[in-house]
């Protein structure tokens, strides 16, 4: 963790800002990989100071070993960035990750993109592009805003209270 990030995460733990918080979303790439203990971390100290606090946990999704726009550039299809040759990180099981564990004991909320947007949680069934062919996928790992867009729109219409009440 950079120094300028330290500093923000600071900022964060500090009492102007916790009692301004009213939920935290926790997204990352490959969440409950070992590399994001320091964030467990800063998660933890948020719940110990505020235990209602809620925090909802984005899990991971799909990593290509080369730049998504690449290999549809090259294959002429999106479903190039699903190819299991492609691949090099699918979320299908998060449950046997690392920090798993760690991570849902102080997760009040589960947002499983592999249950969204892959049906029977498998790869080739994956949704690789918004409803208007946007890529989903701005280079390996990063979403495009018009796939995260529509993904959020379609978690929003599974769960339509999840923040309502926040």
């Amino acid at each position: 963790m950079t120094d300028d990030c330290k500093g923000r995460m600071a900022a964060l733990l500090s009492a102007d800002v916790m009692a301004s918080l009213d939920v935290v979303v926790y997204a990352a790439n490959k969440p409950f990989h070992a590399n994001k203990a320091p964030f467990i971390n800063i998660l933890s100290k948020l719940k110990a100071r505020n235990p209602a606090l809620p925090v909802i946990t984005i899990g991971g999704y799909i990593n290509t070993r080369t730049d998504c726009w690449r290999l549809t550039n090259a294959a002429r299809t999106t479903a190039a960035c699903r190819d299991p040759a492609n691949v090099t990180y699918f979320a299908v099981t998060p449950e046997t990750q690392p920090l798993y564990r760690d991570l849902m004991a102080l997760t009040d909320h589960f947002v499983d993109r592999i249950d969204l947007l892959c049906r029977d949680r498998q790869l080739q069934t994956c949704a690789i592009q918004a409803e208007d062919g946007t890529p989903a996928f701005l280079d390996r790992h990063h979403l495009s805003l018009e796939f995260a867009s529509m993904a959020g729109r379609l978690y929003a219409a599974r769960y339509p209270d999840l923040l309502k009440s926040r």
